[in-house]
């Protein structure tokens, strides 16, 4: 656990270490069009959301107010991501 009064001080050390992280902040790192993740990898997170939305939208979770809330934002997830996936397994064809 790190102390409350040493936070700021370790976040700004990560901020002033580019090595600690990039996302081409100085024109050094990947490219954004080459962060992208595969059909394989986003045909995984299909599942492990849907599973999720099953779960929390079933007994003993459907109708509590959290979990409603929570199925309602991995169904956008879910449909961001079954876009992606159908753009990246178009490409394979």
């Amino acid at each position: 656990m790190i102390s409350k009064q040493a936070r700021a001080c370790i976040l700004d050390s990560i901020f002033d270490s580019m090595t600690l992280h990039n996302a081409n902040r100085n024109m050094h790192g990947p490219v954004a069009s080459l962060k992208r993740f595969t059909a394989v990898q986003l045909g995984t997170m299909l599942a492990a959301v849907g599973i999720l939305k099953d779960k929390y939208s079933a007994a003993p979770w459907a109708g509590i107010e959290i979990a409603d809330a929570l199925v309602y934002i991995l169904d956008t997830y879910y449909i961001d991501i079954e876009a992606e996936y159908q753009f990246e397994f178009d490409l394979l064809e």
